[in-house]
């Protein structure tokens, strides 16, 4: 994908579409030139790899990564509201709007219904 948006860039001026798959082919390929050197890695060194899956399984890291995730979470959804009526102010196409509007309903929806099945279980 990478390639083919740079190849569109290039050739085309088609714009948009090359620029989006340039982003998908750069993180696809980094993530799996990632993921293959961490492997690696982890395969050469048993001690390496036993200390890293340790530290994945430690309740405290998981309790970390999981305030971090709702931090984040917090911060995406206090700002998107503003982002969507800035959109809407400046005239932006209703299709860009409606989007916006319909991923917060949809991040309202699933997170309403994960507290009903986590407070089942808990």
């Amino acid at each position: 994908m990478l390639i083919t948006g740079i190849l569109l860039a290039i050739l085309t001026e088609v714009g948009i579409v090359s620029f989006v798959l340039i982003g998908i082919g750069a993180g696809s390929f980094t993530g799996g030139f990632a993921g293959f050197i961490s492997t690696r890695m982890m395969k050469r060194d048993a001690d390496f790899a036993r200390k890293i899956n340790i530290e994945m399984a430690d309740e405290r890291n998981i309790m970390v990564e999981l305030k971090a995730k709702a931090g984040a979470h917090d911060f995406i959804s206090w700002t998107l509201w503003p982002v969507i009526i800035l959109f809407a102010a400046m005239q932006f196409e209703l299709w860009v709007v409606l989007l916006l509007v319909g991923i917060q309903l949809m991040r309202v929806t699933i997170m309403i219904l994960l507290m009903r099945k986590y407070r089942r279980t808990i």
